[in-house]
């Protein structure tokens, strides 16, 4: 099903159709080898929507490409990406050393109650 709420604008449908493709994945990995191929093409469309299909886009919105990088790949799924030219390990070190913001600032788990910084001033790790 595609994310088409009347009043979230490209950015956050695009979000939330990235994020229905996380989920669906996720949901793959707990079904058979049949169920798995399904649910994987489904998580593919979702994926496809935002990368190579402007058809959900609106009247007035446009596609904005970014060259972005996350701290890891684990990190894709719940952290914001940081705008980055590099395209070298040498070039996200030097990225890494000049930067005034923490790369961790983006992660959603990061904001509201609860957070990862309370669990850590907590001792949970």
């Amino acid at each position: 099903m595609p994310v088409s709420a009347l009043i979230a604008d490209a950015t956050a449908r695009s979000i939330a159709e990235v994020g229905l493709g996380f989920a669906t994945e996720k949901l793959a990995e707990t079904k058979t080898d049949a169920e798995q191929a399904e649910l994987f093409d489904e998580a593919l469309r979702h994926y496809q929507r935002v990368f190579y299909d402007n058809s959900f886009l609106r009247e007035g919105e446009t596609p904005v490409t970014e060259w972005v990088r996350f701290r890891t790949l684990g990190c894709m799924p719940c952290t914001g990406a940081v705008k980055s030219g590099a395209q070298t390990i040498d070039d996200i070190v030097e990225e890494a050393l000049i930067a005034t913001r923490s790369e961790r600032e983006t992660r959603v788990i990061d904001h509201g109650a609860n957070t990862m910084e309370d669990k850590k001033r907590e001792g949970y790790f």
